[in-house]
C-alpha cells in the first residue's frame, strides 16, 4: 500500500480537475493577473456563501489576522485575550502591533478556548478577544460575544480551519453571529484550498473596505492610483488563486461531508483504544480540517504509524505561550498542557478510501494490543 497522506491534495484536485482546467484558461485569456475578475467574483461568492455582510479576499490567513490587528486599531500597550492551544498565526500579527497576550486555557472537549474562563483575563487594557476553531470546529460564538458586548470589546475569530462549518446553523462567517472579523485561511491544506497562499477576511462593508486599502499600499477606493491614505502592505490576492477557488467551492459542502463520514467512523472504531477523541458539540458542524485524537504515548504512535506508511503529524504540540517570543511562559493552562502533549492528527483526507481507513485504525489497536 502507497503511503497514506494527511492531506492528499492530488486526489482532490483530479476530482475537479475538468473545473480547476476551466478556471485556469479562463485567467489565461483575461490577461489580468493582480486584480482579475476572479477577486470580485470570489468576494461575492464568498459572502453569498457564509452569510457575511462583505468579504475582503488577502495572500494568506496570516495577512488577514495581522490585518485585523491593524483595523481595530492595536498598539504598544494593548492586549488581547486568546487561547494557548492554536497555530502562532493566531497572535503573531497583533505582537507585531505591540499587543501583550493574556492566555486562556482551553477545554478538553473541543479543545477550543474555555469561554467560561475568559473574563479572568480581561483588564483595562484588553481591546479584543481573539480565539480560533480549532481543528475546524467553532467555540460557543454567543457566550464570547457576549463578554465583549460587556466590556465593549472587539471580537476577533481565527476561521482557517473552518470554512463551511456551522455554528447554530448558519456558516461560519455569518453576520448573524455578530463577530467583529473573521479571518479564513485558504492555504492549500484546508478544505477551502488555493493552490498556493489565499485568505479572507468578512465582516461589515466598512471592516472590508479598511481591509481591502490596506492590502493594496494604503490606496482608498475614492482616490487615484497613487493617493496612499495611510501605509499599507501589498496583500492582493492573485486572480489565479481567486479562479481556482471560485471552481472549487461547488464541491467545499460534499469535501466536508466526506471528511465528517471518516471522522464519525475513527470515533465509533478508536474511542477505546485511544486517551480521548474528538467530540463534536450540539449545536456545531465540524468540519474535521484536522482529525485529531489525545494518545499517552504520542512518539511511540508516531513511529509505529510512520512506519507503517501512514502519515500522522503533532499538531501545535506547543502552547503559545510557551514561545520566548511571547508572554507569561509560567501561567498555568493545565488543559492546553495536556492537549498539546498529547494531540496527534490522523489521515483525513475527503478521499481517504475504506480500505486506508481500515488500516490506519488496524494500526491503532496493533500499537494498543503491544502496549
Amino acid at each position: 500500500m502507497n503511503k497514506i497522506k494527511l492531506h492528499d491534495l492530488k486526489r482532490i484536485s483530479d476530482y475537479m480537475r475538468k473545473d480547476l482546467d476551466r478556471a485556469y484558461m479562463q485567467i489565461m485569456d483575461e490577461g489580468n493577473y493582480l486584480r482579475g475578475s476572479s477577486i470580485d467574483n470570489l468576494e461575492q461568492a464568498w459572502a453569498d456563501y457564509s452569510g457575511a455582510e462583505d468579504c475582503c479576499t488577502i495572500t494568506s490567513g496570516s495577512d488577514a489576522l495581522h490585518t485585523a490587528a491593524q483595523i481595530i486599531g492595536i498598539k504598544p500597550g494593548d492586549e488581547i485575550v486568546c487561547c494557548s492551544h492554536s497555530y502562532i498565526a493566531t497572535v503573531e500579527g497583533f505582537i507585531h502591533e505591540g499587543a501583550k497576550v493574556r492566555w486562556v486555557d482551553s477545554k478538553l472537549a473541543d479543545y477550543c478556548i474555555d469561554e467560561e474562563k475568559i473574563e479572568t483575563q480581561i483588564t483595562p487594557n484588553t481591546k479584543a478577544i481573539v480565539w480560533t476553531d480549532i481543528n475546524g470546529q467553532s467555540p460557543d460564538i454567543d457566550k464570547i460575544v457576549k463578554i465583549a458586548k460587556k466590556h465593549n470589546l472587539w471580537t476577533i475569530k481565527d476561521a482557517a480551519p473552518s470554512a463551511g462549518g456551522l455554528y447554530k446553523g448558519k456558516k461560519i462567517g455569518h453576520r448573524d453571529h455578530n463577530i467583529d472579523i473573521t479571518c479564513f485561511s485558504f492555504g492549500p491544506v484546508k478544505n477551502f484550498g488555493a493552490i498556493g497562499g489565499a485568505g479572507a477576511i468578512t465582516g461589515s462593508h466598512a471592516i472590508c473596505d479598511e481591509a481591502r486599502q490596506l492590502k493594496n499600499h494604503g490606496r482608498d477606493k475614492n482616490y487615484t492610483r497613487y493617493d496612499h491614505t495611510r501605509a499599507g502592505w501589498n496583500r492582493n490576492m492573485h486572480t489565479i488563486q481567486a479562479g481556482f477557488l471560485l471552481a472549487k467551492l461547488p464541491y467545499l459542502d460534499e469535501l466536508n461531508k466526506r471528511k465528517r463520514e471518516h471522522a464519525l467512523i475513527y470515533n465509533e472504531k478508536l474511542s477505546n483504544l485511544v486517551k480521548h477523541v474528538p467530540e463534536e458539540q450540539p449545536q456545531q458542524y465540524h468540519t474535521y480540517h484536522l482529525y485529531s485524537v489525545l494518545v499517552e504515548d504520542r512518539p511511540g504512535l508516531t513511529k509505529f504509524l510512520q512506519d507503517h506508511g501512514i502519515e500522522a503529524l503533532s499538531h501545535w504540540p506547543k502552547g503559545l505561550h510557551e514561545y520566548q517570543h511571547t508572554t507569561d511562559s509560567n501561567i498555568d493552562l493545565p488543559i492546553t498542557q495536556t492537549i498539546t502533549s498529547q494531540t496527534l492528527s490522523l489521515p483525513c483526507s475527503p478521499f481517504l478510501t475504506k480500505q486506508e481507513q481500515s488500516y490506519v485504525i488496524d494500526h491503532v489497536h496493533m500499537f494498543a494490543d503491544k502496549n
